[in-house]
């Protein structure tokens, strides 16, 4: 799948991401709706704003499970109560 070049092996496109509010814009619109990036420790994260493959993400939790990282900040961020639940998911 295409998406940007990682300037960073340590920090892939975090930087350039948090210096650039609308840098995903900027992606959408050179490699379509959906594309791959690099998180930190370059780690490969898919980019969607297809509400079809959102929903068919979100449908089907158990096949496209969030990594441990993001569910630990979720719960950190959030809490565990109910509300947020299914974000954990």
């Amino acid at each position: 799948m295409a998406g940007p070049p990682s300037p960073s092996l340590l920090l892939g496109n975090f930087k350039q991401m948090a210096d650039d509010a609308l840098l995903t814009d900027k992606w959408r619109r050179e490699f379509g709706p959906n594309f791959t990036f690099k998180g930190l420790f370059s780690v490969r994260e898919l980019h969607t704003s297809d509400t079809k493959a959102i929903s068919h993400i979100i449908a089907r939790n158990v096949v496209y499970q969030k990594a441990p990282v993001s569910r630990y900040a979720i719960k950190r961020l959030f809490g565990s109560g109910m509300s947020f639940i299914k974000l954990l998911l």
